[in-house]
């Protein structure tokens, strides 16, 4: 499936909080968009759709952009019995609890490879948006995720096969100081297909289905997030050992490097793995 221009068009709520907003806007709302796609396509279509009775983990959340899909699509009279938000990150834990205000979501920081302060077979779905590239034993973070679902509980995970923005800091470090390395890329083995399969075996899934979707971003205001992400602090790393000169270059370097993307792709080319599996 091949969505033009996504940016979301879920009602999310007013109090979604700044940094939940400028987090998805960086990323040009494409982790929103296709958990919405495969939530409204696969998993409400299914013989277990979230619903009223349904007990979610959001693991390893971010600020809640996935809780924000579920509670924008399902709405106030459909939303799950509970809800709870994890990541082991204090920020982005903050972020949630300044998004949700409701007694049905919890947010806490854990880790997800250790979930021991959740009892086994407890949830009906599980969420890992976008974070397993991310995790230093990813095999074992799933394990959790497989304790911790009731029997017949849904796992969806997803992951890139090509996150836009590292080809383009790529091209632009590159064009810029070809004489120092690239930034490396995070869980480099998630870019291949099958590899979520891998992992979901190893921690005991059995019943496994896997979607692909790509995603052409060209919307104006969707290209500039992901022009600020660029930017920003998280690719700080790419900058390293630059100049006062060079840094001054990138900005050029990085528009050259989008205008390129857009005339090949006809904007800028996402393409991820979902891998929906039961326990």
């Amino acid at each position: 499936m091949t969505t033009h221009n996504p940016v979301s068009a879920l009602p999310l709520p007013s109090y979604f909080s700044h940094l939940a907003k400028s987090y998805s806007h960086s990323t040009a709302n494409t982790t929103l968009d296709v958990f919405a796609d495969i939530l409204a396509s696969e998993v409400q279509t299914s013989e277990t759709p979230i619903n009223a009775n349904s007990i979610v983990h959001d693991n390893a959340a971010g600020p809640g952009v996935a809780t924000a899909g579920v509670l924008a699509t399902l709405g106030p009279d459909q939303a799950p019995k509970e809800i709870l938000v994890s990541d082991n990150n204090e920020d982005m834990v903050t972020g949630a609890r300044d998004s949700f205000d409701s007694p049905s979501v919890t947010c806490k920081i854990l880790d997800a490879h250790d979930l021991s302060s959740l009892s086994d077979n407890y949830f009906t779905h599980s969420i890992t948006n976008f974070s397993i590239f991310t995790f230093k034993n990813a095999e074992g973070a799933m394990a959790e995720v497989h304790r911790t679902l009731k029997p017949g509980g849904v796992a969806i995970v997803s992951s890139w096969e090509r996150f836009a923005v590292l080809p383009l800091v790529h091209e632009v470090q590159t064009a810029l100081r070809p004489d120092l390395p690239l930034m490396p890329v995070p869980g480099p083995r998630f870019f291949n297909d099958g590899e979520l399969e891998k992992v979901l075996a190893t921690a005991g899934f059995n019943n496994i289905k896997s979607l692909k979707r790509d995603i052409i971003v060209s919307d104006e205001d969707a290209v500039n997030g992901l022009r600020e992400f660029m930017s920003g602090g998280f690719m700080q790393r790419a900058r390293e050992n630059y100049t006062a000169d060079d840094i001054a270059r990138w900005p050029a370097a990085m528009d050259a490097a989008i205008k390129t993307e857009i005339a090949r792709h006809g904007g800028i080319s996402f393409k991820c793995f979902i891998a929906i599996a039961r326990k």
